[in-house]
This record gives structure tokens, C-alpha cells and sequence, in this order.
């Protein structure tokens, strides 16, 4: 047994050097003691060998048992001491692993929390503007919008609440458009009416002053007079019917027409009026015009109206002039829907004048109107 001390001696001093490179003290009291238990040792072998067993006792009774016990004892604490100080680092351990799981878990319950008040947030950003729409919008759909629409937000949605509010106030302008067609259709009819009316007496005058011409000769002295009066019943009769062909109202018919006789049949109608306010119509024609693709009844409404609205927006005027410039290619004539609507923009002073401003502008300018039927041409 002792010679397998001396044997692993050396294994257990280089165990003691590193150890004594971790803890210099300790491992220095250790390894001084166990170097005095390893050179009992070999005294002791070396006494066994010479046979003298009775030091050989008195060395183990008096030196190397208390040395084995100093040892021991010494392993003992420092091994008790290695005990405390892993159960120490294990407690430790757990107090970081729960610290460190209490801060995760803390950590975790923020990011949800928060997560939860950005989702809130992002939804109320997207609902409430989608609920406002869809509010205004079912407003709208009933005609009943009157506020425009207030967003607190700059976003995609505040463009669609501008387009909502554009819509409504399209909306507006087309209902005061339809309200004026219809009051210019009342007319209309109104004025078909009382020409239906005048067309009977009319032909009466007409048919009883052709009996008349025929029973008489060129020579007697009534002759001129009953001539007279057939001239103005037909002259009459043309007007109401163009009066009524004007008054009634039809869908866009597309047919070829020639501008110079659509003039001509407007300013005749217009002729009383022309010639009540003193104004000459100087008529600049082109003798060749080709015919153009349109509708007759509409294009009349707009001319005349053109015409009417030059009487009354230059009351001090002594001539109008009509004038047909061709050869232009396509493009190049001018727009009505862009170049009238700018020419009508200032507001003329007197409500009288004022009427008669908006009566082209339905015309040309409504979704069913002469501009849009005719690419604004």
C-alpha cells in the first residue's frame, strides 16, 4: 500500500501544481503537508525494507498517522469548502436563470403590450376614415350631403375624401344644371304650344288671301294688298314652324346639316329681337362649306343661345358678326367647352344679363350637352 502511494506520487504533486496555479495559499499549505506525508512514505518503505519493524511502528504511530490525519482533514475542508462554494454558484445560477426569465417574460409582455397599442392605433387610422366614408357616402347616395367632408388626417384617405367632396359638389352643379334644362324644356314647350296655337289662325289668313288672289285679277286695286298679306302669312307660317320644329324636344338624331342654313334659320327667328335693339347682322359666309355631322335641333338651341347672349351681354352693340373660318384640320378648332367657359367668367353687374349667361353654359356644358355629344367641337 505504501509502495502505491510512492507510485501515484507524482500524478498527485502535478494535480497540487495546478491547483496551486488557481489558489496559490491553499494549494501551498496542501502540498506542503502532503509533501511530508510523501516523504513519510518512503522513510517508512525504506525502514520496511531494512526489517525494522519496530521503528517502522513507532514511525507510523507517531508521524504518519497524525501526518494522514492533518492531510485528511485538510481534504476534508477543502473539499467541504469546494461543496459550499458550487452550492453557492448553483444558487446563484438559478437566481440569474429567474431574473433572467422574469426580465424575458417582462420583455415579452411589453412587446405584446405594445404590439397591441400599435395594432389599436393602425386600425382606428384605417376604421375611422373608412366608417366617416362610408357614412358620407351613403349621405350622398340619399342626395342629402351638404358638409363637406373633414378628415384630421394627410393621407390616402383625405384624397379620397377629396374626391368625395368634388363628386358631391359635381353633384350640385349637375342637379342646378337639370334644373335649368327643365325649366328651359318648360319653355320650350310652352313656346311649341302657343305656336301650335298661331299655326291654325295662320292658315286660315293664308288659305282665305289665296282664294282671294285667285278671284281677282292682277289689275284690280285689292290685288297688292291681299299680296301683301299672303307674303306675311307665309312669312308668318315659316316662323312658327320653325318655332316648333325649335320647341320640340328630341334625343340627338345625327344627320348632315350645313352650317350657312342653320344660321339662317336662327337669325330669322332672332330677327325681331335683332332688329328691337338695332342690330345689324353682317354675314360673313363661305360659299363653299361642307356639311357637318350633327344634331339640327340642338345646334340650333346653341346658336340662338350664343346669338341671345351677345344681344343682352353688349346692349350698346350695332352689328354682330357671323363668320365661318374652314380649312383648319382636325384640333384645331376651338373648343367651346374650354374657350366659352373662360369668356363667361366675370359676372356681369345686372341679374338680367346674368340669366341669360347660363342658358349657353346648360346647354354646352352638361353631361348630355352639345360639347360632350360632339367631342367639345
Amino acid at each position: 500500500e505504501l509502495k502505491s502511494y510512492r507510485n501515484s506520487h507524482e500524478l498527485i504533486r502535478s494535480q497540487f501544481a495546478i491547483w496551486g496555479e488557481l489558489d496559490s495559499e491553499d494549494a501551498n499549505v496542501c502540498f506542503n503537508d502532503y509533501s511530508i506525508f510523501c516523504e513519510l512514505v518512503n522513510r517508512m518503505i525504506n525502514i520496511y525494507e531494512s526489517d525494522d519493524r519496530s521503528k517502522l511502528i513507532n514511525v507510523m504511530e507517531k508521524k504518519f498517522v497524525p501526518a494522514t490525519g492533518r492531510l485528511k482533514k485538510k481534504f476534508t475542508e477543502k473539499l467541504n469548502e469546494s461543496n459550499l462554494l458550487m452550492q453557492a454558484m448553483h444558487r446563484k445560477n438559478k437566481t440569474m436563470m429567474r431574473y433572467t426569465t422574469i426580465f424575458s417574460s417582462g420583455i415579452i409582455v411589453l412587446a405584446l403590450v405594445a404590439g397591441f397599442i400599435i395594432g389599436v392605433k393602425i386600425y382606428r387610422s384605417i376604421m375611422n376614415p373608412l366608417k366617416t366614408l362610408c357614412k358620407s357616402a351613403e349621405i350622398l347616395g340619399r342626395g342629402e350631403l351638404r358638409e363637406p367632408i373633414q378628415l384630421k388626417i394627410r393621407n390616402e384617405f383625405s384624397k379620397l375624401a377629396s374626391a368625395f367632396n368634388k363628386m358631391a359638389q359635381d353633384l350640385k352643379n349637375l342637379e342646378s344644371q337639370v334644373i335649368q334644362v327643365d325649366r328651359l324644356s318648360s319653355i320650350g314647350q310652352l313656346a311649341g304650344g302657343i305656336a301650335h296655337e298661331l299655326n291654325n289662325p295662320l292658315s286660315g289668313v293664308l288659305g282665305q288671301s289665296q282664294i282671294v288672289l285667285d278671284g281677282i285679277e292682277p289689275a284690280h286695286p285689292l290685288y297688292e294688298h291681299v299680296k301683301k298679306i299672303e307674303r306675311a302669312a307665309k312669312r308668318c307660317k315659316e316662323s312658327v314652324t320653325k318655332l316648333l320644329r325649335f320647341s320640340r324636344q328630341r334625343e340627338y338624331e345625327y344627320s348632315e346639316v350645313y352650317i350657312n342654313d342653320v344660321v339662317e334659320d336662327v337669325l330669322s327667328l332672332a330677327d325681331s329681337d335683332l332688329k328691337s335693339a338695332n342690330i345689324e347682322v353682317i354675314k360673313k359666309f363661305s360659299p363653299v362649306v361642307k356639311p357637318l355631322i350633327s344634331s339640327l335641333q340642338h345646334l340650333q338651341q346653341v346658336i340662338l343661345n350664343i346669338v341671345n347672349m351677345l344681344m343682352h351681354l353688349t346692349p350698346n352693340a350695332s352689328f354682330i358678326s357671323c363668320k365661318f373660318i374652314i380649312g383648319y384640320g382636325f384640333g384645331r378648332y376651338t373648343s367651346l367647352n374650354k374657350s366659352l367657359k373662360e369668356f363667361l367668367l366675370p359676372k356681369p353687374p345686372i341679374k338680367s344679363i346674368a340669366k341669360f349667361i347660363k342658358i349657353p353654359l346648360e346647354m354646352l356644358f352638361g353631361d348630355t350637352s352639345m360639347s360632350t355629344t360632339h367631342n367639345g367641337f
